[in-house]
Order: structure tokens, then C-alpha cells, then sequence
């Protein structure tokens, strides 16, 4: 009889050491979803055009917490969680900016005229260069900035109606 080669058992170990790496990306240690290296860093300065046609200044929100949402008008969890934002438009504790992500300006401004306007300003990030300097990982994505311009928080993905009061709550106490 014939002894099997240590050949024969490297499908089977190379198949198992793979299973080990996905089930530990799976259920391993994770990132927390609302981390960022930008948290407790001065928010990035921004070089945009607001969708009237103007440029985009966080500065002059400065003394006044500012919660950032990026979004789009082909995103359908923007979609749901649109009338949040329209709730937390209302609050006149904090400025909701807007910035539309690599969106189409005129599919913008329909989207926005269709379910209203909750934003003070709504910048446009054509290229995704605002997203990119906020460490954008997909939208809906929002920042909490502090009044001295600090970001002190992030939401990845939609924010819920049980999201808002606690959303606003961190970028008034900021913290």
C-alpha cells in the first residue's frame, strides 16, 4: 500500500486556512461603524459650489453645531431617511448641511424639490473630493461638527426617526 505524498493534503489545508479568514471577517474584530481617524480633528475645508451656485463655507456656521450629510439622489436609503433629515432641518439648535455625492446636479435639485429641502446649504461633490477629504466610505454618510469646527462624530449609513434625537443631542452637548 502506498503512503499519501504530504502533496495530496495542501487543497484541503489551503481550503481550510481560506474558511478561516472568512469566518473571521465575518465574526472577528471589527471596526466600530461610526469610527473615524477624523474624530476630535478641525473639519476639512471645503471647495465646492452649493447647488445655487455659490461656494460652500462651513466657516460662517462656526459658533453653531453642523451636522454634514452626504448623499444622493440615486442612493435609496437617502431616500429613507429623508424625512429624518427634514425632521432634524427643523431643529433650529444645529445647521443641516447637505452635500450631494457624485450626483447629477439637475437629478438633484428634482430629488430635493419631489421630498423637500431640510438643508441650509447643499453643496455639489461632483468628483467625490469633499467625500474623499471626510473619509467618505459610501452614502448616506453624516458628520457631526462642534461649534469650534471639530468633528465629534459620524453615522455611517441611514438615520433613522430614533437616530434624530439622539444625533442632535451630540451635536449640541458635543460630544
Amino acid at each position: 500500500m502506498k503512503t499519501p505524498k504530504i502533496w495530496a493534503f495542501l487543497p484541503f489545508a489551503l481550503f481550510i486556512g481560506l474558511f478561516a479568514m472568512f469566518a473571521f471577517g465575518m465574526w472577528g474584530n471589527r471596526v466600530s461603524k461610526d469610527t473615524s481617524p477624523l474624530i476630535g480633528q478641525p473639519a476639512p475645508t471645503l471647495q465646492i459650489f452649493t447647488i445655487d451656485n455659490q461656494i460652500m463655507d462651513l466657516v460662517k456656521y462656526r459658533g453653531k453645531p453642523i451636522i454634514v450629510n452626504f448623499f444622493a439622489s440615486w442612493c435609496a436609503p437617502c431616500r429613507a431617511e429623508h424625512p429624518s433629515l427634514l425632521q432634524i432641518g427643523h431643529d433650529e439648535s444645529v445647521v443641516l448641511i447637505g452635500i450631494a455625492y457624485r450626483d447629477n446636479p439637475t437629478n438633484n435639485r428634482n430629488y430635493i424639490e419631489q421630498l423637500g429641502n431640510p438643508f441650509a446649504q447643499i453643496g455639489l461633490d461632483l468628483q467625490g473630493a469633499a467625500g474623499a477629504s471626510f473619509g467618505l466610505s459610501g452614502v448616506p454618510e453624516t458628520y457631526i461638527i462642534d461649534k469650534d469646527g471639530i468633528i465629534i462624530y459620524k453615522h455611517k449609513g441611514e438615520i433613522t426617526a430614533g437616530d434624530v434625537p439622539k444625533l442632535i443631542r451630540i451635536a449640541v452637548r458635543g460630544s
